[in-house]
């Protein structure tokens, strides 16, 4: 994968001013209405399709928000398609130049106190973009069109250069004070009708000077200031957005839709040399371009499109494919999210089989119109909780819309009935989770909450979580839609839609636990921020990260947690689950508690910045935790450490990376001797792959514990061929659990000796004394069960006594020779003295089980 400079980046910012502190300046409400509008227009899949991602949305700035410098570095930053879009007030300087209103400009001195259009100027010709668009609505804005200069005249075929569009050169025309609380100014309003209408008798994509003549006559009709426009190089022939007008609200004719799935049908339709336009300035006329390859950091136009054939190759990185594998490969998507991406590039219909729309694009649309519906709620009267709720966590109008936040009126059935009326069913309401189902008919699934749209890898809105405000919602906290034909919780991730690139570009992602703990991370830079929706981080949401971390082994994951439980948790499911993605993986505890969004309240961006950054690998963390549990001052403590871990580190699949994770563990554990420790996970490794490929079979037919059940069987039938050398046997000697829970039941009902005097009595005693059901049909079971040897005598009991004391002394000394081996230079030579005695004599009583048998107990 190519550096992230290799990849061209569009970025739009929009700009509003609604509220002045200076009182000579009127409020404009119909701004902020624009400013909502704008964002929507952009970023509809079905319009202009701009990532939501690269859309940055500020309103009402004043000078704390350093507009100018943030304006410059977005810019410098861009290399794709920039566009900046503002609405508000606008005056002129003593200079005659063009000055933005912010919401602190002194009103004697704006180009001072406000963004002078100058400096929005030199942005724009200082930003690498090779497209630059600015849209101005407010008054005396067509003095901007006089202060941009152009440049050579490119090659048709490589769009670049610098497009203005302006309100009017004198006053703009806004609605009267009180009608604007519903209404947008006048020149965005017609403009985003146009582009909402499009122009049925124009091509499938328009320019912006496609919309010119068209946006003039509907002003002049609407009796509204003259808008003005001035265009350098080829700007005009960028591809401003998707002719909707050539998209029938019926069933679209088979020009205009693709059957789902059918991906030869689809690249009739989508060329891919627009799509490829989208990474990578391609130059040339006729059957081929050239450009320089996206995918690698190739410049010498090694990237090859042939229009002929619909083909891509880089002949540096030898990537190549049709128009699907080229939207995979740069958008890291599956086949079918680039299927359905390009779906909604080309503005067409997916169809079923029988030529209808089908049920996955109706659900979409309900889930689109909900979106709106809930941002719209969020400005009303009753949404004032809502609002109060962002603002006490830090975030603004900006960051919600940014987010797509919005507010489920705590009537019954708001949403439904409004669905109801744009023509969607009971079913296909209750269907898409959106509803559910009331006493008198569907009503809305989020009532009286702030919600937050759940959007797919493509950006599609697919679910909803919602979170509870009133003190009388007796409902959960957080809820979210249940399980659909288009929303699985497992399948997705809150931010995944905004911080895809990031994540993909930078091989980086953070996992937080909560939605505003998402917005805190991206409102503070931490643009690569995702969260689980409503679950535990799972191996699904870990397949879906892999996709754009790579498989290089390049990709780093760091995980937040507000307390050491919680992360060790988490830590042992990856271990379990995925052992290379734990390996790459790492913990950031989050000081004194705090959440991510707390953290942003409490100390700052840094603050939040800062615990991003990588910190204790995974499982460096865990083997940390099991430290702190046991002194490893100590052998006994060391011992007790390494049989806690090893096991997790026995679960490691790749032998070469579970012998490398074995030495970090020896290390951590202060065990000079590192390959024991190797040796002795490997061992573990052995014996559970042996136990899994067992684990179908029956307690009575694992050989593994076939001793322990005959011994016990003759305790139950036969107590007088095994007193009174049983009852000196612990539970510990029997390894199988519900053996050893035998055996404690029979101790617990006094013994074998008590079945040498009334055999009936002690059994009845016996499954009395059986912790449980299970214990208790055990011990009948082994109490009827015919002995393995048909002759049984005192020769064969002695053997079963022998055998099992000998399998719990060789377990004995195989942790002696553990303690012995994690013995440090520091320990003391008494305490060395005493395991090594204590190993040698059982060493001696192994030896003389095996010569003598049950003579030797």
């Amino acid at each position: 994968m190519g550096s992230e400079d290799a990849r061209p980046r569009n970025h739009a910012v929009l700009i509003g001013t609604s509220s002045y502190d200076d009182a000579r300046y009127l409020p404009v409400p119909a701004a902020a209405n624009s400013l909502r509008r704008m964002h929507r227009v952009l970023t509809d899949g079905r319009l202009c399709g701009w990532d939501p991602g690269d859309v940055t949305v500020f309103k009402d700035p004043d000078r704390q928000s350093n507009l100018a410098l943030q304006l410059r570095l977005i810019a410098e930053e861009t290399t794709g398609t920039f566009l900046v879009y503002f609405v508000g007030h606008g005056t002129t300087t003593e200079r005659g130049e063009l000055c933005l209103v912010t919401r602190d400009a002194h009103h004697d001195h704006p180009d001072v106190t406000g963004l002078p259009y100058p400096e929005v100027r030199a942005a724009l010709m200082r930003s690498p973009a090779a497209v630059k668009i600015a849209i101005l609505d407010c008054c005396s804005s067509g003095r901007a069109i006089q202060a941009l200069s152009g440049a050579e005249l490119a090659d048709i075929t490589a769009v670049s250069g610098t497009y203005t569009l302006t309100a009017a050169d004198g006053p703009a025309h806004v609605v009267p004070l009180e009608q604007q609380e519903s209404a947008c100014t006048s020149f965005t309003r017609e403009f985003c009708d146009l582009v909402q209408a499009g122009l049925p008798d124009g091509p499938d994509v328009l320019t912006l000077e496609d919309l010119w003549l068209p946006l003039r006559n509907r002003v002049r009709a609407a009796g509204l200031p003259l808008p003005n426009r001035k265009v350098y190089d080829t700007a005009s022939h960028f591809p401003f957005t998707r002719n909707i007008a050539l998209r029938s609200p019926q069933p679209a004719p088979r020009s205009a839709s693709v059957r789902r799935g059918d991906t030869k049908a689809l690249r009739k339709h989508v060329r891919i040399e627009n799509i490829a336009a989208r990474y990578t300035r391609l130059r040339g006329s006729g059957r081929e371009l050239r450009g320089d390859c996206p995918l690698c950091d190739s410049d010498e136009s090694s990237f090859s499109v042939s229009r002929d054939k619909q083909l891509f190759y880089c002949f540096d990185c030898h990537a190549g494919g049709h128009v699907i594998q080229l939207a995979m490969a740069m958008e890291h998507f599956s086949p079918t999210e680039a299927f359905d991406w390009l779906v909604r590039q080309a503005g067409l219909t997916e169809t079923d089989s029988a030529g209808q729309p089908t049920s996955r694009d109706r659900l979409l649309e309900a889930h689109r119109l909900a979106v709106d519906f809930y941002r719209t709620q969020l400005e009303s009267p009753q949404a004032a909780v809502a609002r109060t709720f962002l603002a006490e966590r830090g975030f603004d109008q900006a960051a919600a819309a940014h987010f797509g936040v919005g507010y489920s009126p705590a009537s019954w059935d708001n949403l439904t009935r409004f669905l109801r009326d744009k023509g969607f069913t009971h079913k296909e309401l209750t269907l898409s989770g959106l509803s559910q189902e009331g006493r008198r008919g569907p009503i809305d699934r989020f009532r009286g909450r702030l919600v937050w749209p759940i959007r797919d890898m493509i950006g599609d809105t697919v679910g909803f979580a919602a979170r509870r405000l009133h003190d009388q919602d007796n409902g959960p906290k957080y809820i979210t839609t249940p399980k659909t034909p288009i929303y699985d919780k497992s399948q997705v991730l809150f931010g995944i839609d905004l911080a895809r690139k990031s994540i993909a570009t930078s091989s980086r992602a953070v996992v937080v636990e909560g939605y505003t703990d998402v917005m805190a991370c991206h409102m503070a830079g931490v643009n690569t921020a995702i969260a689980p929706c409503g679950t535990i981080f799972s191996s699904d949401h870990v397949h879906l990260l892999h996709r754009l971390l790579g498989e290089d082994g390049r990709g780093r994951t760091t995980f937040t947690f507000d307390g050491d439980e919680a992360g060790q948790r988490a830590a042992l499911r990856f271990i379990e689950s995925d052992q290379l993605f734990a390996a790459a993986s790492y913990i950031t505890i989050v000081p004194d508690g705090l959440n991510p969004c707390e953290l942003r309240i409490a100390k700052g961006n840094e603050a939040v910045t800062d615990l991003a950054e990588p910190r204790i690998p995974l499982l460096e963390f865990v083997f940390q935790q099991i430290a702190t549990r046991h002194n490893l001052q100590t052998p006994v403590g060391r011992v007790a450490a390494l049989d806690e871990a090893a096991p997790l580190v026995a679960r490691i699949k790749s032998s070469a990376f579970q012998h490398e994770i074995a030495v970090q563990l020896a290390d951590m554990l202060k065990i000079r001797d590192t390959q024991f420790v190797a040796r002795h996970v490997a061992q573990l490794a052995r014996e559970a792959r042996a136990s899994a490929s067992d684990s179908s079979a029956p307690l009575s037919r694992k050989p593994v514990y076939a001793t322990e059940r005959e011994l016990l069987k003759l305790a139950l039938q036969y107590p007088h061929l095994v007193s009174p050398t049983f009852d000196a046997y612990g539970a510990d000697e029997f390894t199988a659990p519900p053996y050893a829970a035998v055996r404690q039941a029979i101790l617990d009902a006094g013994g074998v000796e008590q079945g040498c005097k009334d055999p009936h009595a002690y059994l009845v005693s016996v499954r009395e004394a059986a912790p449980d059901d299970a214990v208790r049909a055990l011990v009948t079971e082994l109490a009827i069960e015919t002995v393995y040897r048909k002759t049984v005598d005192d020769a064969y009991a002695g053997d079963q006594l022998a055998h099992v004391r000998q399998r719990s002394v060789d377990r004995r000394i195989h942790y002696l020779q553990r303690a012995l081996a994690v013995l440090g230079a520091g320990d003391d030579p008494v305490q060395q003295k005493g395991v090594e005695s204590e190993l040698w004599k059982l060493q001696q009583y192994a030896m003389d089980l095996r010569v003598r048998g049950v003579q030797a107990l």
